[in-house]
């Protein structure tokens, strides 16, 4: 074998390995954010936080920006679900599904722990 063909046998080594990674990472990022998505559910309709829309003078006021928070959380936990079953089912372009799922999940994540801070304010 030449230099060039040991190259290739190496650079697709890792290749495999990262696949593998990135396969066992949208598994559990899909786990956790149908968890998640489900707790959060449960959350909003049996502690009744449904928000009743009221004309106020100012569009945002505390109410509507806890209400906002959580649709964006809802947002970003099915876009992380949708990108990381894409991603399992190699459907599309692995690197942007992955990136995507990661990216949304994280966003997911921290929009929950703004909304944990919630009974401080």
């Amino acid at each position: 074998m030449g230099e060039e063909e040991k190259v290739e046998a190496k650079l697709e080594e890792k290749f495999e390995k990262t696949a593998e990674i990135e396969a066992k990472n949208t598994k559990w990022i899909l786990i956790v954010s149908l968890v998640v998505f489900i707790f959060t559910f449960y959350i909003a309709t049996m502690t009744r936080y449904v928000y009743y829309y009221n004309y106020y003078i100012y569009p945002l006021i505390g109410k509507d920006f806890w209400y906002y928070l959580n649709l964006t959380n809802a947002l970003f936990l099915i876009l992380a679900i949708t990108f990381s079953s894409l991603h399992l089912a190699e459907f599309g372009n692995n690197r942007i599904n992955y990136k995507i799922a990661v990216y949304a999940f994280i966003m997911a994540m921290i929009s929950l722990f703004v909304t944990f801070l919630r009974p401080l304010f």
